[in-house]
């Protein structure tokens, strides 16, 4: 490429996010347990149970009946999904899919954390 260069801190970018990427799939499994335990952890005290007894069926039901068919439901049917194929399979769907659904999360973690109070 004679006459054409590469702005430095684009070739920085680049390269850290080429770096990052694995870094990033390999948390998948850390934060699929991090996830389902919380989400078990918040809707425990709705039923009367042992959070770590809960199946996904369990969580739905701790969500209001409009919910579990909506965004929320949908959360948590994809995260029990990954849980499940990691501890069964040992492999993990798409991370970007994952990854999409941390804001989705928190903020049903939010909800169920306020329902307790």
């Amino acid at each position: 490429m004679p006459g054409k260069s590469l702005p430095r801190r684009t070739l920085l970018k680049g390269v850290g996010t080429a770096i990052a990427l694995p870094l990033l799939d390999s948390m998948i499994p850390a934060f699929t347990r991090a996830a389902v335990a919380s989400l078990r952890v918040a809707s425990a005290p709705h039923l009367s149970a042992n959070a770590g007894a809960l199946v996904c069926d369990d969580v739905l039901r701790a969500l209001p009946a409009a919910e579990r068919d909506g965004r929320s439901g949908r959360v948590v049917r994809q995260l029990f999904r990954v849980a499940d194929e990691l501890r069964l399979k040992g492999q993990a769907p798409n991370p970007q899919l994952l990854w999409s659904l941390q804001p989705e999360l928190e903020i049903l973690l939010t909800e169920l954390r306020r329902r307790l109070c």
